[in-house]
């Protein structure tokens, strides 16, 4: 899609655009897990998370920024938020926060 809108000048930046892409989606569970403390007035916890997140970035950038340029940099970004995402799910799991994305309710009430 990149060779298509910006040329074959910028092909070398569709694999980070990619890492991106994906990142977003787990990006977006994060959001909805810190609205989610936040409703339960635990927002020590997104501090916590914020921290884990930011420190696993310096770390993942650290190793793969120099091996990889930008690539490493999105990959890097990808791997924290995945990370993000892993300590969000324990902290909501540690806190007993029941999360039901899909109910029979709700399939029963679409009908």
């Amino acid at each position: 899609m990149i060779n298509l809108v910006f040329g074959s000048a910028y092909k070398n930046s569709s694999n980070p655009s990619i890492y991106l892409f994906i990142s977003q989606i787990f990006f977006f569970y994060n959001f909805f897990n810190v609205d989610l403390l936040i409703a339960y007035s635990k927002q020590k916890f997104t501090l916590y998370y914020a921290v884990a997140m930011l420190l696993s970035y310096f770390l993942f950038a650290f190793l793969l920024i120099p091996h990889y340029s930008y690539s490493g940099a999105a990959v890097a970004k990808l791997f924290a938020i995945i990370f993000g995402s892993l300590i969000l799910s324990y902290i909501i799991r540690l806190l007993k926060i029941k999360v039901f994305f899909i109910s029979w309710e709700m399939i029963v009430a679409c009908f």
